[in-house]
């Protein structure tokens, strides 16, 4: 197989060498139009990602907050907490 050669500028803007070109890696192969296609359609017909509602006490550790996780930096006040001194968990009825 011959090998190509790739000239180098030089510092002074003129051809300094010739170097190898890169040799193509084995194994890798271009897609083919069929492969690109399939592609295409599933990313387009992929469900877009949708936001959920997230609960989160806040840094004082008694206020209840909520927030679209698509938004985080709107937060919503739901409430106080009280009653307990540690909060292992959260869970929704």
């Amino acid at each position: 197989m011959p090998t190509s050669t790739i000239p180098h500028l030089s510092p002074q803007g003129g051809l300094a060498s010739t170097a190898p070109a890169p040799r193509r890696l084995r194994g890798l192969r271009r897609p083919s139009a069929l492969q690109l296609l399939a592609l295409t359609a599933t990313l387009a017909l992929a469900p877009a990602a949708q936001a959920a509602m997230v609960y989160a006490l806040a840094s004082d550790g008694t206020t209840l907050l909520r927030f679209d996780s698509a938004t985080p930096g709107a937060t919503t006040t739901v409430g106080a907490v009280s009653g307990a001194t540690t909060r292992a968990g959260l869970q929704a009825r």
